[in-house]
């Protein structure tokens, strides 16, 4: 049966309540449904309107709109507008186990002139948590806020009096904090005041209040669940979640799970004891909530949400099986085989779909039937959201049996776009060492059989510009076991804010284990991928193979985690290889879905390389361009491909490249290359491929660089390379060329992969070398280039006696070695007045096992790094020569050398 519903603005006076009695039956699906070329909009909002001017000297405009309901939020022209308020520097105030103390007797000044103080909120943005506390009064300069809200805002971990950053303070929801774009609501009379902002007019703005917590309540029980309904094409619009008005304020631990009441086990004295954890807090950990959605669906099965829009919430949007204190309805729990696909989440106060319960239910229910299991959230749209609780994830899920996040769009995020999991490993069988530590089983014995959270597939989701504000999170972020899951085919890029200093790429936090992460691509985020897994932890089983990672934080420490593997972690430069460019484009919504090409997701995979990249004089070889059309629906039109390259070398086109690429296809341009008849230098020579296409419209361009090298082969000095290398010489001058991971083995990495052009053995116990290291690629700020002392430069990993002397363009002049002679360097100090780029001349003076490293820009003036070292292990006689290690295991890069010598002291 299908229940259409017809264009309009539908204003609610309550929820929508569906239980059992609405179910389909006979197996069949009760479809509300959008008429079609409709868009039925759902609201608990009121337009405001009868704007006077209140007060013309500020500009601020009221409006009579009753009383009843104090709503914490406003939406203007279809976008949340803030409160007024003001911020509060640290210094001002000195924060106490009642509030704070006021020590700016301007502050103190404007909140004596606050008419009513208990309408005002203080907020304290933290790392990962945004905390609100109601003000109960001001007292001279004594603001004493609510009970139990402030008490449970300065007990845990990043408290208000104790954050893992500098805290950001504001005073909100007074009159006389009002500044463009502002508002307030006076409860009490039933007035609200608006300052519009430059260039808004008051008469043309659309101004919507809202008088409703929640639009529609899905709720069956146990016995009867709600069964095969579908919404569709819906829009659910105009709410405010008023749990935060309360003296419970909003004091969240994480991700929108809030504290409520007086906690029995916090002591007397917590605000200075518990402000970074204590027993008693542990006392808390099954008595948190999670912040109640919009929409609420709990008992029910088979239910789907299909091209929804859910936009201008004033809490989370859908909460999906979350406890029962979180839904209207005082059921919670028992969601199962939901869908949830193809739907809108936009400029709501809080996160997106908030999917599980965090109570004792939710991760070892008393009842089977309460198991949330089955969810699939796919196609949807998950943008700028989180507004007002920055610290909620675009997507976050609990504890789900069977569950499927794919090809969803998630960016504009202050805090992580998708976060899964919960529990931080404590409810997992056996327990955490780490939390029988901290106490947390003096009040619940360890639970010994699993959590309903297994079978997790995070895949092929598409993440931007997450963690712009909030710290402590990532694109995807995990917590506690899971068996069978796997994190696969996701692309993020651009999450990289300054104010989210310790952010990730992926992270698999606390207890994180059982999870397999291969195939995704990461660029510019923050760092790479990331597990939490100190000794006390139940970290561990986890697995990443081949992930795409741009060069400066190409990296995963996933190793170090018991029972866990890391391989195959792919540096990424300015040229993407076609596997990486693949999972972009089918990264984020299914191609039917998509109305226009993304310029971030080209269509177009492009790989170049020559058949042979070093060449002698006069010789030839062929660049080949493979192209490949991902998009599965439409072809590429417009198609061409040109080649440059240096004057002395001439090309000449050997493939043609096609004009149309049909959907799927491949075509090879290719190109001849001849060297000149002599070389002048040894410096690589890069040929730049152009490659011009249509796409949906759109004209996209994609360059690749191809890099031969002139063939001059080295005859005065040994050459060694434990990765494939390209050696040369000319005139004094060498070049070593590779793609290499490291030359370090501080843990987590025990890396030692390099070139050197060397003299075997050249090096006695006093002895002197330098060069000048003329020119080097930099595909990672972790390059190196420089000399090398070691006993045996062909036994890697193994041989003692190790030190070089590099130049790095993260820490400038740097001389590393090898303190215990187990044949890795783990040991170096640098000097940051060196230059970071052009010629460096660097000298590594042996004197019996003590080593001196000096630098200089002229040859002339030297200047020293740090004091000699010592260095155990090292033989009578050394080899000694130049080293590069690229520092990107699959780009390669090319050092320079020249005036390089190796002489007794």
């Amino acid at each position: 049966m299908t229940v259409v519903v017809g264009a309009g603005r539908y204003q609610l006076t309550a929820p929508l309540i569906f239980d059992a009695r609405d179910s389909g039956a006979d197996g069949r699906t009760v479809k509300w449904q959008a008429a079609p070329g409709a868009r039925p909009v759902l609201t608990g909002a009121r337009p405001v309107s009868g704007w006077t001017l209140s007060d013309p000297a500020n500009g601020v405009f009221a409006a009579k709109v009753g009383t009843g309901f104090d709503s914490r939020q406003l939406y203007v022209n279809g976008k949340l507008a803030p409160r007024a308020q003001i911020a509060v520097a640290s210094l001002a105030i000195t924060l106490n186990p009642q509030g704070f103390v006021v020590n700016d007797p301007a502050l103190a000044e404007q909140l004596r002139q606050v008419r009513d103080p208990s309408a005002m909120d203080f907020r304290a943005v933290l790392s990962f948590t945004d905390r609100y506390t109601p003000v109960a009064s001001v007292d001279g300069n004594q603001v004493t806020l609510a009970q139990p809200a402030w008490d449970n805002n300065t007990f845990g971990w990043d408290t208000v009096q104790s954050p893992f950053r500098p805290a950001r303070f504001s005073l909100q929801n007074a009159p006389r904090f009002l500044s463009a774009g502002e508002w307030f609501l006076d409860g009490a009379a039933g007035m609200l005041h608006y300052k519009p902002a430059a260039g808004e007019d008051i008469r043309r703005l659309d101004v919507q209040l809202p008088y409703l917590e929640s639009l529609l309540q899905v709720a069956g029980t146990l016995d009867k669940p709600v069964r095969n309904l579908e919404f569709a094409g819906l829009t659910f619009t105009g709410t405010s979640w008023l749990y935060p008005n309360s003296d419970n304020g909003y004091a969240v631990g994480q991700s929108g799970a809030v504290l409520p009441g007086a906690q029995p086990t916090r002591p007397a004295d917590a605000f200075s004891t518990c402000a970074a954890g204590c027993a008693g807090y542990e006392g808390t950990r099954q008595h948190t909530r999670l912040t109640s959605g919009a929409v609420q669906i709990s008992a029910a099965t088979n239910l789907s949400l299909r091209g929804n829009t859910f936009t201008n919430l004033g809490s989370s949007a859908l909460g999906i099986g979350n406890d029962a204190a979180s839904n209207g309805s005082g059921v919670g729990l028992a969601a199962q085989d939901i869908t949830v696909t193809g739907n809108t989440f936009a400029h709501n106060a809080g996160g997106g779909v908030i999917i599980g319960g965090v109570g004792a239910d939710a991760h070892h229910p008393s009842d089977a039937r309460m198991t949330n299991k089955n969810i699939v959230v796919t196609n949807n749209s998950v943008h700028d959201t989180a507004i007002d609780y920055q610290e909620q994830a675009g997507i976050f899920a609990t504890y789900v049996t069977g569950l499927s996040i794919a090809h969803n769009e998630v960016y504009n995020q202050p805090y992580s776009g998708i976060n899964v999991g919960w529990g931080w490993g404590m409810m997992d069988p056996g327990g955490s060492p780490e939390y029988a530590a901290r106490g947390t089983y003096r009040y619940f014995p360890p639970y010994q059989t699993p959590t309903t959270l297994k079978d997790v597939r995070i895949s092929q989701n598409y993440l931007y510009n997450v963690m712009t504000l909030m710290n402590d999170g990532a694109c995807i972020y995990t917590l506690s076991a899971m068996p069978g899951s796997t994190i696969d085919g996701n692309f993020c890029r651009d999450s990289m804010a300054p104010a989210a200093l310790y952010s990730f790429g992926f992270y698999l936090d606390e207890g994180s284990r059982f999870i397999t992460v291969t195939d995704n691509v990461l660029i510019r985020t923050r760092s790479g991928l990331h597990t939490n897994a100190p000794k006390t932890s139940t970290s561990g089983d986890l697995r990443d193979d081949t992930n795409y990672i741009s060069a400066d934080v190409a990296s995963s420490d996933f190793g170090k985690a018991p029972r866990s593997s890391s391989t195959n972690v792919i540096a990424l430069g300015a040229d993407l290889p076609p596997a990486a460019s693949r999972i972009m484009y089918q990264s984020g919504l299914e191609r039917p879905l998509r109305s226009t090409a993304d310029p971030e997701r080209p269509p177009l995979g492009v790989a170049a390389s020559a058949a042979n990249p070093e060449l002698a004089a006069k010789a030839s070889t062929t660049i080949s361009v493979p192209l490949s059309n991902f998009d599965p629906q439409r072809g590429l039109t417009f198609v061409g491909a040109t080649i440059t390259g240096p004057k002395d070398w001439k090309t000449a086109a050997a493939a043609l490249t096609p004009g149309i690429l049909l959907p799927g296809a491949t075509a090879t341009p290719k190109w001849t290359v001849t060297a000149p008849a002599s070389f002048s230098s040894l410096q690589p020579q890069d040929f730049t491929v152009t490659v011009a296409y249509t796409s949906q419209g759109k004209r996209f361009t994609t360059t690749r660089k191809v890099r031969i090298a002139p063939l001059s082969p080295v005859t005065s000095l040994s050459t060694y390379g434990n990765v494939p290398t390209r050696f040369g010489e000319l005139d004094g001058s060498f070049t070593i060329t590779n793609a290499s991971s490291d030359i370090w083995g501080g843990p987590p990495q025990r890396d030692d992969q390099y070139g050197t052009i060397y003299a075997k053995q050249g090096a006695g116990r006093n002895t002197t070398a330098t060069v000048r290291v003329a020119a080097y690629d930099q595909p990672s700020i972790y390059t190196k280039a420089g000399l090398v002392f070691r006993n045996d430069l062909t036994a890697w990993g193994r041989s003692a006696g190790y030190v070089v002397l590099v130049n790095m363009p993260a820490t400038r002049a740097t001389l590393q070695w090898d303190a215990d002679g187990d044949g890795y360097l783990e040991s170096g100090m640098s000097d940051p007045n060196a230059p970071a780029a052009g010629p460096l001349h660097l000298r590594l003076v042996r004197d019996g096992n003590v080593y001196t490293g000096s630098w200089s820009s002229d040859g002339v003036v030297w200047h020293r790094i740090g004091s000699p070292v010592t260095v155990p292990g090292v033989a009578a006689t050394q080899d000694a020569g130049m080293i590069w290690t690229s520092h990107a295991a699959t780009i390669s890069g090319t050092a320079t050398f020249d005036s390089f010598s190796v002489k007794a002291s």
